[in-house]
């Protein structure tokens, strides 16, 4: 077998057993980052764009877990709240940092999110789906990220200006008097 083939399921079940102190880590990181970002001091940026990236990357990655006895449609379900828990973060750090592109990311990621979060709070109730595929952390994980994600969104703008959670966005203007 190649080892590609082989290197995917392993990693995806290695990243699910040990996400939850990587987010622990990470978290710091992103919190250190930002009070840096907030006094203004060096390096803030760059610790929240390695350990949002980082983060996200353990997201997508999660997704190539390999589930024993689950049903194709959880294991749809479970790849789409990794790629949806990626897409919402790298959506949050592209409004966090300023780049443009965040608007779409941030209606991109999360709503996959919740339409999985009530698909599978609906099946569990019924008993269909497995509880071991989705635990409480998951869905409590699926249900911050989504909600920080469209918090975020439809935040006032000037309001992430004044506690310099983002920068104020410089204005670009042609100038038609340039030769």
């Amino acid at each position: 077998m190649n080892i590609i083939n082989q290197l995917d399921p392993r990693l995806g079940n290695w990243l699910t057993k040990n996400l939850r102190k990587a987010e622990i880590i990470i978290l710091i990181v992103i919190a250190l980052g930002l009070i840096l970002k907030m006094l203004e001091l060096n390096f803030g940026g760059v610790l929240i764009i390695i350990s949002i990236s980082t983060l996200a990357v353990f997201y997508f990655w999660s997704a190539y877990e390999v589930f024993e006895n689950a049903k194709p449609f959880e294991r749809f379900l479970s790849k789409l709240l990794s790629f949806g828990w990626s897409i919402s973060i790298i959506g949050i750090q592209f409004l966090v940092q300023g780049w443009p592109g965040f608007e779409p990311m941030l209606i991109i990621g999360p709503m996959p999110l919740l339409v999985a979060l009530i698909v599978i709070l609906i099946l569990k109730e019924k008993d269909i789906i497995e509880n071991s595929i989705f635990d409480k952390s998951k869905l409590i994980r699926t249900f911050v990220i989504a909600s920080l994600a469209i918090s975020l969104h439809f935040c006032p703008k000037g309001m992430l200006i004044k506690y310099h959670i983002i920068s104020k966005q410089p204005i670009i203007t042609e100038n038609k008097n340039a030769s």
